[in-house]
């Protein structure tokens, strides 16, 4: 059944002093007490309602380079999602890599080097969260982003890979790619929503820090722009992975990069649990 739905999305709030500070998060490592804010950036919520167009209206009509991303069946029965060691040497080895594999193409290496479990419920201890565990999972993202910006993919391969490695890696195809699915039930609660990258322009996209105790990364936050087409996948099952762009290195390709964000749906449901659902961020290697 096709579901199109309308939604407010929430955008990065310009702030005049961008211009002479750097946005950044502190994720971790500052007390509540502490005299350091743990960000410069706040989000405000789009006045003007958006269509998000749902992608089973026309299935197959999507493409990762023409519009940064689109979704296939995925096969596995695996179900340990809160076993840390049994999702990264049983489910991602053995379905993300071969999947990416299948699906992405002329993916000759596939680094995968972060995944996250994302669950809509409160949790009481969730200023407990440890970031560096995936099994820990945290609310799925409701402010429109992109999770790497170009400098931090960069960052993200020099990091990964090693000096000599990372040179050679560089001078050919990079790209990053978010693999996402449901763990269990459809998603009717807080769907994600994907923006066709080939109308985002770098004036729409601004470079934000994000500070961990081990690696400072560096993501983007979006400022609002009529031109944005948004598209979900309606009920997507745990049997439907979503692929889509983070950042692409090829200039020639229409899409290189998709804003994303969860959303409250316009059309409710009799029925529905609360979302849950993983990501893995993998970067995909091409030779020159």
């Amino acid at each position: 059944m096709v579901v199109h739905q309308v939604a407010k999305f929430h955008y990065l709030r310009w702030d005049d002093k961008f211009t002479h500070e750097k946005p950044y998060s502190i994720l971790s490592g500052i007390s509540d007490d502490s005299p350091v804010l743990k960000s410069n950036v706040s989000f405000e919520e789009n006045p003007n309602e958006e269509t998000i167009t749902d992608m089973r209206e026309a299935p197959h009509s999507y493409s990762l380079d023409t519009h940064g991303f689109n979704f296939h069946q995925v096969q596995s029965s695996f179900a340990n999602w809160f076993d840390r060691e049994q999702v990264e040497s049983v489910f991602i080895p053995q379905v993300v890599e071969p999947f990416l594999k299948k699906h992405v193409p002329n993916a000759h290496r596939i680094v995968v080097f972060n995944w996250r479990l994302r669950r809509n419920i409160c949790d009481e201890d969730s200023n407990r969260v440890d970031l560096n565990d995936g099994t820990h999972p945290i609310l799925p993202a409701r402010a429109v982003h992109i999770d790497q910006t170009p400098a931090g993919v960069v960052r993200r391969v020099r990091h990964h890979l090693g000096k000599d490695e990372a040179n050679k890696a560089l001078k050919g195809r990079v790209r990053l790619i978010n693999f996402w699915k449901p763990l269990r039930y459809p998603v009717r609660d807080a769907p994600l929503a994907i923006c066709d990258g080939s109308v985002v322009r770098m004036q729409d996209l601004i470079g934000c820090d994000l500070v961990k105790r081990t690696y400072t990364g560096e993501t983007a936050f979006i400022l609002p722009n009529p031109l944005f087409r948004w598209y979900y996948l309606s009920d997507q099952r745990e049997d439907e992975a979503l692929i889509f762009k983070m950042f692409d290195s090829d200039s020639s390709c229409p899409a290189r990069s998709c804003p994303h964000a969860a959303f409250t749906p316009s059309k409710e449901y009799d029925e529905s649990y609360p979302r849950e659902s993983i990501e893995v961020r993998a970067l995909i290697l091409s030779d020159v």
